[in-house]
C-alpha cells in the first residue's frame, strides 16, 4: 500500500493504493506526494525525492522443502511472486529469472504462497515477516540472506522543488520532536 497525497483541492486526505496502481496515478499527476517509495533510474526521469528516512531490506522466501536458494542467481528455473511495480523485477530478470508473477500487493503474494499456488517469492523483510505470522504460515517458510538493502523515502513530481522543499522540511521537523 502506497500513501498518497493530494496538496490542492482535496482538502490534504491521504489516500491508499496499491503501488503499481500507485506509480501510475502519481504520474498521471493525480497526486503531488508518495509515501515509502525506493528511488530508482527509472523513477528519477518522473519525481524528485526527499532524503531517505529508513532502510528496507528484501530477501528470497521460499518453502522449507526447497533446498538450493540463497541469491539471486539460484532463483534461475522458479516462479517468484513479486509486488507489481516493484523496483526488484529487473534485477530478477537480469539473473535469468524468466517467470516473475506479479501480485497487487504483499497480502496477496503471501495469500497465494499460503494456497501453495507459489513456493517462492520476494519481498521486503518486514511486510514478508508481517504477513507470513498474520497467515500463520510463518514456519512453513525460510528465507535468503537480504539480497537488496533500498532506503525509502518520499517523492514529488519531477520540477516541483517548492513542495519538495516544504515535504522534506515538514517531515524533518517531526524527526526532531521525536
Amino acid at each position: 500500500m502506497a500513501g498518497l497525497g493530494k496538496q490542492n483541492g482535496d482538502q490534504g486526505r491521504d489516500h491508499g493504493a496499491d503501488w503499481a496502481e500507485a506509480l501510475r496515478r502519481m504520474r498521471a499527476g493525480e497526486f503531488d506526494v508518495i509515501d515509502s517509495i525506493f528511488e530508482t533510474p527509472e523513477r528519477r526521469a518522473y519525481f524528485d525525492f526527499t532524503p531517505a528516512y529508513f532502510t528496507v531490506e528484501a530477501s528470497i522466501f521460499f518453502r522449507n522443502d526447497i533446498s538450493g536458494i540463497s541469491d539471486l542467481a539460484s532463483l534461475k528455473g522458479f516462479p517468484i511472486g513479486v509486488k507489481a511495480g516493484d523496483q526488484h523485477i529487473d534485477k530478477l530478470k537480469e539473473y535469468g529469472v524468466a517467470t516473475v508473477i506479479p501480485f497487487q500487493n504483499y497480502d496477496a503474494i503471501v495469500a497465494s504462497a499460503k494456497q501453495r499456488k507459489i513456493s517462492v517469492f520476494m519481498i521486503d523483510n518486514p511486510s514478508a515477516f508481517y504477513a507470513l505470522h498474520k497467515m500463520g504460515i510463518e514456519a512453513d517458510f525460510r528465507h535468503s540472506a537480504p539480497v537488496f538493502r533500498d532506503e525509502i523515502r518520499r517523492a514529488v513530481r519531477k520540477e516541483n522543488a517548492q513542495l519538495l522543499r516544504t515535504v522534506s522540511a515538514g517531515f524533518a521537523a517531526i524527526e526532531r520532536t521525536n
